[in-house]
């Protein structure tokens, strides 16, 4: 069984370069459904029962950090901003690591990916934890 995963983000190029990078990063790993914000998301990990959720924290809505909260243990959580003003309340909600790169290089570093493997391979560590990615706005995306 291939491990599975939602991915959340209120833009459409920014899910398309998430779900590309993830391809090239983890092969193995199945994107069973696209969500454009935080209910969306949860009604897919409610259905789909994905071992992972890729959240955006900025969207309309439900955000990615009450999504995160309404999926509790139902996903292993990976939080994915261009802001980085979002990390803080991401770690006062439980996120154990936050990296940096670039939206035009949006590639998982290896131990992030190597890291929710290990959980997928194992099944151990909370399903609650959660990751923190932060890369820098595209250009055309205003810091709201």
């Amino acid at each position: 069984m291939r491990p599975a995963a939602v991915i959340a983000d209120d833009e459409p190029m920014l899910r398309a370069q998430l779900r590309a990078a993830l391809a090239d990063a983890w092969p193995d790993l199945e994107v069973v459904a696209e969500a454009a914000n935080g209910t969306e998301a949860v009604n897919a990990v409610r259905e789909l029962r994905p071992a992972f959720a890729f959240l955006d924290i900025e969207m309309p809505g439900m955000n990615g950090l009450e999504a995160a909260q309404a999926i509790g243990d139902q996903a292993h959580v990976v939080f994915v901003t261009a802001y980085d003003r979002y990390a803080v309340d991401a770690f006062e909600r439980g996120a154990t690591r936050c990296w940096a790169s670039s939206r035009a290089a949006s590639r998982p570093p290896p131990r992030t990916c190597n890291g929710s493997r290990h959980r997928w391979a194992t099944r151990s560590g909370s399903s609650t934890s959660m990751t923190c990615r932060i890369s820098s706005p595209t250009p055309n995306t205003p810091a709201s």
